[in-house]
């Protein structure tokens, strides 16, 4: 916001939009990012899950769909901070275990 000054009001949320990017008619075939394999996918298929970047391009965050084989267990250590979603089963997380079934 110019000055510094935080306003929050509706008219000032509405002008952080970008009109030409966020009402474009063909924005998924224009920013559309495809799946891109994280490792050699022979590699993947003698490990223990598959993993997939399915948001990258930018320094600044990035996300990756690691699918954990049946009856096989995975430990994921990474440099930065993550927040785990469980889509299926269990999954340990600090000292709580967040589950999910379907």
């Amino acid at each position: 916001m110019p000055g510094g000054r935080l306003k929050l009001d509706t008219r000032s949320s509405i002008e952080l939009l970008n009109w030409d990017v966020d009402v474009d008619p063909e924005f998924a075939r224009h920013r559309c990012q495809q799946p891109k394999l994280a490792r050699d996918n022979d590699e993947m298929k003698m490990s223990v899950c598959a993993e997939n970047w399915v948001c990258y391009g930018t320094l600044f965050y990035s996300a990756r769909e690691l699918a954990v084989y049946p009856g096989r267990t995975v430990k994921v250590k990474d440099a930065g901070a993550n927040g785990p979603v469980v889509v299926k089963g269990w999954a340990p997380s600090g000292n709580s275990k967040s589950r999910h079934f379907r």
